[in-house]
């Protein structure tokens, strides 16, 4: 998983906590206790998704180390026996071609090894005979071309394991895209216990929020930091979030991945500046801030819907 999913899945973790530490409370609620159920399930596919990843790089990238080194071994091997030869018998340019200590094949590239390989055999075939005084064997060739081939192999795992990662990768999304609206769902069963409970109620917003934990950035086109605030608001509320160091050739993107429609507007030292941008249900806007007002330094955030809550995500820089 990137930053943005690491935090969300964390958002995920807390609001399924959330729902069992009150499962109680939320019992009068026929559909909670099975939503959680759910949410329980995708944050377990989730997780296994991401291990298959994790886990084919990884073992891919051992089998690849072990194979290497194998066809590095047999090849200073013959390459020695070779060397050996040339000096004795005074062919020099033999002892040239053959010449190759440990320390280069292990630093040379994967496909420089594999030509060096294919070069040391070609040497030794036709003398085979004649190097058994340097304990060089037809055997010992044959096992030349064995580990030159499984390198070779291994060599075209990394890609197939890239894309098992990228297969993964994408199943982690399109299990956040269920997930999200799985709780955009249990958003609207927690709305019961707004005025019956507003304790409960308000925990369980707490909870949706995403911390931005950060791992990464960059610079914007108005020369700022990366900034991004996202966060799930309830029916008719808004928040504020901040601070924002003004540029205004910074670019900005403001995300709406809800069902309602949402309103962004930059305010200065506390008064709202310039007119809102109304981002519709499920899209996005490209913006800078100076296209948002003359400047500010905090950004509004406001869900006008009496009955839906909406989740959001704003990026700065």
């Amino acid at each position: 998983m990137n930053d943005l999913q690491n935090d969300k899945n964390t958002m995920y973790l807390t609001a399924e906590k959330h729902l069992a530490d009150h499962a109680t409370d939320y019992a009068t609620h026929p559909k909670i206790a099975p939503a959680k159920t759910k949410l329980s399930l995708l944050i377990q596919k989730i997780s296994e998704a991401d291990a298959r990843a994790i886990v084919n790089m990884t073992g891919v990238a051992q089998d690849k180390a072990k194979e290497r080194i194998d066809l590095e071994k047999i090849c200073f091997f013959v390459a020695n026996a070779l060397n050996s030869y040339g000096r004795t018998t005074g062919s020099h340019t033999l002892e040239k071609q053959s010449k190759y200590e440990m320390s280069v094949l292990e630093h040379m590239r994967d496909d420089t090894l594999n030509t060096t390989a294919s070069l040391l055999k070609n040497l030794a075939d036709p003398i085979i005979a004649l190097l058994a005084d340097e304990r060089l064997y037809p055997a010992d060739l044959t096992k030349l071309e064995t580990e030159r081939t499984e390198f070779l192999a291994m060599l075209a795992n990394p890609r197939t394991a890239i894309i098992h990662k990228e297969e993964a990768g994408s199943e982690v999304d399109k299990l956040m895209v269920d997930t999200d609206a799985l709780l955009i769902d249990i958003d609207g069963f927690v709305n019961t216990y707004r005025f019956e409970n507003p304790v409960l109620w308000e925990e369980w917003y707490l909870a949706r929020n995403i911390i931005n934990t950060g791992g990464g950035g960059g610079n914007g086109g108005g020369g700022n930091p990366v900034l991004e605030f996202s966060g799930t608001l309830p029916p008719m509320v808004k928040e504020v979030k901040g601070p924002i160091t003004y540029n205004a050739s910074t670019p900005v993107v403001l995300q709406n991945n809800s069902n309602v429609s949402l309103s962004f507007q930059l305010q200065q030292s506390g008064a709202l500046t310039g007119m809102p941008k109304t981002v519709p249900p499920m899209s996005s806007i490209n913006t800078t801030l100076g296209d948002m007002a003359p400047n500010g330094n905090e950004i509004q955030i406001t869900n006008s819907d009496m009955t839906q809550s909406a989740s959001y995500k704003v990026t700065i820089g």
